[in-house]
């Protein structure tokens, strides 16, 4: 597959709530297929060892990113209209009340391809929601399968 880039900015002037792409994330499971999950890139480093020290290979040999993650709540079969999946954020609460989206540390080698989300506007749309800033207030988006082939293969193919 073609290299691609992943976005994956901080707040500023042009994008006040940052502007980070999504991606299709496999990470290789116990049985002979991939797990496959829809996450959002919120920041990629480096690890670096400190002085005199060296870190594990694992981590010295690719970047890291830090994502969210997304849960399929349809499949294309579950709305023919759009025929696409349906994705929606994560959140969970903590013992205070607090509500944040979980996240985690992935290498990039389990980037399979970047993807495109789509806002699901619902009947009625957020005149608020702008291209700087959907990725962040919405909630719900269709995946977008028929922007890449890969992408269509992987979740067509590859998670039925």
């Amino acid at each position: 597959m073609p290299s691609q880039i992943i976005q994956v900015f901080p707040p500023s002037e042009t994008f006040p709530l940052g502007n980070c792409d999504a991606v299709l994330v496999q990470v290789p499971a116990t049985n002979a297929c991939a797990d496959t999950y829809i996450a959002q890139v919120h920041c990629i480093f480096q690890a670096v060892a400190k002085k005199s020290q060296t870190l594990p290979r694992y981590l010295e040999d690719s970047p890291l990113l830090y994502v969210q993650y997304f849960q399929i709540t349809a499949t294309p079969a579950d709305d023919v209209t759009a025929g696409m999946y349906c994705v929606k954020r994560i959140f969970h609460q903590d013992e205070t009340g607090r509500i944040f989206r979980p996240g985690n540390i992935i290498p990039l080698t389990a980037v399979a391809c970047a993807i495109e989300l789509i806002p699901v506007f619902g009947s009625k749309m957020d005149r608020t929601i702008t291209a700087t800033n959907a990725m962040e207030i919405c909630d719900e988006y269709y995946l977008n399968t028929f922007s890449d082939k890969e992408v269509f293969n992987t979740m067509h193919f590859g998670l039925m």
